[in-house]
């Protein structure tokens, strides 16, 4: 009789629900989507305007990671004065990533790239050669805008993804 009572009693207590805290986090999260740079190549070079660079991303999120899920990638260019010239422009529209293309990536996610030329850098800021000097920074920024309406740039990133640097 005592081992049946306490089998009884151990069966429900083995029963009962406990609140967890990964139950907590994964009711109370939203997945969403990142870009990751998978490289970059060229530079550039302040003597030659038709030099440029070109940046490979790659999509993922938590809905499959399909290229369908990826309604625009917009991109704006700010240009970093260090020279104290005044001349520092934030956030000018500068394009757009289409071409996303899963085939080919070693992970299956859609890869891209962006391509763009000194001069055409210098013509989205109205700047010349003459007013860029060594040490000043053209900045690329990504807006992802997915199927669902969701919109992600580089400050909806927490702690764990920002930390990372350029990666993300």
């Amino acid at each position: 009789i005592i081992l049946g009572i306490a089998l009884s009693t151990s069966f429900f207590v083995a029963c009962e629900t406990e609140e967890k805290v990964i139950d907590f986090v994964f009711e109370n999260t939203q997945n969403g989507a990142i870009l990751r740079q998978v490289s970059v190549t060229g530079l550039l070079d302040l003597f030659d305007v038709n030099s440029g660079v070109s940046v490979v991303l790659e999509y993922q999120d938590g809905e499959g990671s399909l290229a369908s899920n990826i309604q625009s990638v917009d991109v704006s260019l700010s240009f970093v004065d260090k020279n104290g010239n005044g001349n520092s422009q934030a956030n000018i529209p500068f394009g757009q990533i289409t071409g996303w293309d899963a085939n080919g990536s070693p992970f299956g996610l859609p890869r891209a790239t962006f391509n763009y030329q000194l001069s055409a850098a210098l013509s989205a800021a109205g700047l010349t050669i003459d007013e860029v000097g060594a040490g000043d920074q053209f900045v690329l920024d990504f807006t992802l805008t997915t199927t669902s309406g969701q919109t992600f740039t580089n400050s909806d990133a927490n702690g764990n993804v920002a930390a990372v640097g350029g990666w993300y």
